[in-house]
């Protein structure tokens, strides 16, 4: 039964994508923006602030030695200042290779996007789900709670695709239109 349910979604995306790829590609790429549009500009801007703020406190440290060696500061003030300095730099340096991480992420909505349409149209007449289709298609699947409707058991299975995720609300508009006729 879920194998089947996978199996016509698997279909029902392939054949969309074959029908109109880039209508496909913009509403995903649209959905993944709208999602991570807000994530995406402000990790660009910590990331910013912080390699900002990791050159300032290296600029405030070098001065600090410099009146330490001059004598213009006494030991104490700029061992305390040193540590402050040195523990805040070690704190923005260890979260700037997160922040480039989930930058470069959102960045690659659109290679993903390709990629999935390229695997995903090898799909078009497939007959059978196997475990290899399975692996290279689909991240997972989650299957909601059962519910009865009308003496029936019902209960909602998303599929979620290697690279894009769940695609259904890329599909949703499209599913009414002229998409009916590719189908």
């Amino acid at each position: 039964m879920l194998t089947q349910l996978v199996l016509e979604d698997i279909r029902e995306k392939a054949r969309f994508a074959e029908y109109d790829p880039d209508r496909l590609m913009g509403e995903i790429l649209r959905l993944k923006e709208k999602e991570s549009h807000t994530r995406l500009f402000s990790c660009e801007q910590e990331l910013k602030s912080s390699l900002a703020r990791i050159s300032d406190l290296e600029r405030l440290m070098q001065n600090l030695y410099e009146d330490k060696c001059t004598g213009s500061i006494p030991q104490t003030v700029f061992q305390t200042l040193m540590q402050k300095y040195e523990a805040e730099r070690a704190e923005k340096a260890e979260a700037v290779p997160e922040l480039e991480r989930k930058v470069r992420a959102h960045l690659e909505n659109q290679v993903d996007t390709d990629r999935w349409l390229e695997i995903i149209r090898r799909y078009t007449e497939i007959s059978e789900l196997d475990e290899t289709i399975l692996f290279e298609l689909v991240d997972r699947i989650e299957v909601g709670d059962t519910k009865k409707v009308n003496g029936q058991r019902i209960c909602e299975v998303k599929v979620y695709y290697r690279y894009v995720g769940n695609v259904d609300g890329a599909l949703a508009q499209e599913r009414g239109q002229d998409y009916g006729e590719a189908i």
